[in-house]
């Protein structure tokens, strides 16, 4: 088996995390921009945090149903359990 280089998801945050850091080295002020722009978006964003867990719930849930009809309608074209 081979494995992908890109890193994924991770890969990605990790490389952001290196430009911020890059960049608040580079450009003096960025930093404090940054943690100012945090502080102030963090409320904004916390009311979403619920429905973001309520929608993953949701999409969880019919994903679960879906595989079991899947399971079912299988098990009835084959007759059921082999023994």
């Amino acid at each position: 088996m081979t494995r992908d280089g890109s890193g994924g998801g991770f890969g990605t945050l990790a490389g952001v995390g290196i430009l911020l850091v890059e960049l608040s080295v580079l450009i003096p002020g960025v930093l404090a921009c940054l943690l100012l722009i945090a502080a102030f978006a963090l409320p904004l964003l916390l009311p979403a945090i619920p429905l973001l867990i309520l929608g993953a719930l949701f999409v969880a849930v019919r994903g679960l149903a879906r595989a079991a009809r899947r399971l079912t309608a299988r098990l009835a074209r084959s007759g059921g359990a082999r023994r």
